[in-house]
């Protein structure tokens, strides 16, 4: 296999505007504004390599590892998408520019088959937003509003606060302690390495908006759901739409934002004090409608069992307050960087690797939702994918959902010198590979250390300086050593169960 020249991304403001060679995309992205600058050349030096065991005794895998450890790729690439296109909400110029970036990319990385998929999703601009505690004394409140968030009336609103901890607590509420009110849910996050803090503590961003419609709030306001002290609001998408029988289901939504954890803090201690709190509220996004948009795919063709695929996915939207380095610019970076380092290395997988960034994860998985249903067809030949969503922290464990046996040991054993941890347990999937679950295709989890990722996480501190790039070539390397071992013949996971029928 011919080796690829370095990744120097020189040509960047030519990959941006279309003039770029490499493969035809299969439909042309929206040309992107003109004034975007040029992306700089990746630093010299490599980085820091993270501390490893004894390498593998496979010489393939072994050349792989510290390749990648050593590798600034991952970085560049994330630098490259953070600084050069910046916040990228779906349906915006920002995610037209990073389509543009992302097509150009992979052909610079020298993937083949480099194209774009189309995809229609639902657009949502921001606005400007607004808090302030009314009474008993006046102050302003760090807000965002969430995602997806209808507009208050022109005028805001005004209203008393009441608090509840959680969905169950609001439930207990009678609906006249509710009604006409502004719900405040004050849910801490607890700082776990995995996601289950930001798992139980999500659900009122989620559906917490229209279980307080129901009972006839007239707003919102959600402790920002994250462990960080810090005075940043952090947003996210509430749920709009509810599956038929849902409680919810023909709620009409109003309107909500999330405050930044000190000033939740502060509206408890008024609120425990039994005083009578009122907040002002304004918030002004719009939901101009459809707008039709790109996945974005590049693949390092099989040698021996093209039809066979091995996925790697990332999303390539962010939300709009940061520059998305960490959510998922490091997603990008790091599938990115694990496909250039087979190619770097002369890796001629049996399988095809494919990489698949996804639009519009953030605020209605539309991307993935559509690439499902594209290539249902071809499910049963994606052999297993993986997707990168958790920001740029070491992977320490490995979980697969699928049969536990040869395959599993052979991936845990390239990923020993990594110091990652086999887990037993199944693979959860992430929102972009899990829409592919019902169609039997199997998925691994290379679980990242997500204890300081939620710090920033949604937040106009989503940064490129937030990323450790000795961290970010850990989690890379793995990637490329587990998409090396499930791209090898004869490497299976059989097919992944049904998923459990979700509650509506």
């Amino acid at each position: 296999m011919k080796t690829p020249l370095p990744v120097t991304f020189a040509s960047f403001t030519l990959l941006l505007t279309g003039a770029c060679g490499g493969s035809t995309p299969a439909a042309a992205p929206p040309p992107p504004p003109a004034e975007v600058p040029a992306a700089p050349p990746p630093s010299a030096s490599a980085a820091p390599a993270a501390p490893v065991s004894a390498a593998p005794a496979d010489p393939e895998l072994a050349a792989l590892l510290h390749a990648g450890l050593a590798s600034t790729t991952a970085l560049d690439v994330t630098r490259s998408l953070s600084d050069h296109v910046g916040a990228r909400i779906v349906g915006s110029p920002g995610f037209e520019r990073a389509v543009r970036w992302a097509t150009g990319t992979m052909n610079e990385l020298r993937l083949s088959n480099v194209h774009t998929e189309p995809v229609t999703v639902q657009r949502w601009e921001r606005g400007a937003e607004s808090a302030e505690l009314v009474g008993p004394s006046p102050q302003r409140l760090e807000i965002t509003t969430l995602g997806n968030s209808p507009a208050t009336p022109a005028g805001g609103i005004t209203a008393e606060v009441v608090e509840a901890s959680s969905i169950e607590a609001l439930e207990k509420l009678p609906d006249e302690a509710v009604k006409g009110r502004i719900v405040f849910f004050d849910k801490p996050m607890q700082r776990t390495r995995d996601q289950y803090g930001y798992g139980h503590g999500a659900d009122v961003r989620f559906q917490g908006p229209a279980a307080a419609a129901k009972k006839g709030a007239r707003g919102v306001l959600v402790r920002s759901i994250t462990s960080s002290p810090e005075r940043y609001a952090h947003t996210g998408a509430m749920r709009t739409k509810f599956k038929p029988g849902s409680p919810y289901e023909h709620v009409k939504l109003v309107p909500a934002g999330a405050i930044a954890v000190p000033d939740a803090e502060m509206l408890h201690r008024l609120l425990a004090e039994h005083a009578k709190v009122q907040v002002k509220m304004l918030l002004t996004p719009r939901s101009p409608g459809e707008a039709h948009t790109f996945n974005v795919v590049g693949e390092i063709p099989g040698a021996s069992d093209p039809q066979s695929v091995v996925l790697l996915g990332a999303h390539l939207d962010s939300w709009d307050l940061g520059t998305g380095a960490q959510d998922d610019g490091a997603g990008c970076g790091i599938v990115l960087a694990a496909a250039s380092l087979l190619l770097q290395n002369h890796v001629a997988p049996a399988r095809t690797v494919r990489v698949v960034l996804f639009a519009g994860e953030e605020n209605g998985d539309f991307g993935a939702i559509e690439y499902a249903r594209a290539h249902a067809a071809e499910a049963p030949h994606i052999v297993a994918a993986v997707e990168a969503d958790e920001g740029a922290g070491r992977v320490f464990e490995v979980h697969a959902l699928g049969e536990h046996g040869a395959t599993f040991s052979a991936l845990t054993d390239a990923l020993a010198p990594l110091h990652v941890e086999a887990k037993a347990d199944p693979s959860k999937g992430g929102s972009d590979i899990n829409e592919l679950r019902p169609l039997g295709v199997p998925s691994v989890d290379l679980t990242q250390d997500v204890e300081r990722y939620f710090d920033i996480h949604h937040s106009k501190n989503d940064v490129m300086d937030q990323i450790d790039p000795e961290q970010l070539a850990q989690v890379a390397t793995a990637y490329a050593l587990t998409t090396d071992v499930l791209a090898r013949a004869g490497a299976t996971f059989g097919r992944a169960p049904a998923p459990e029928a979700k509650k509506p």
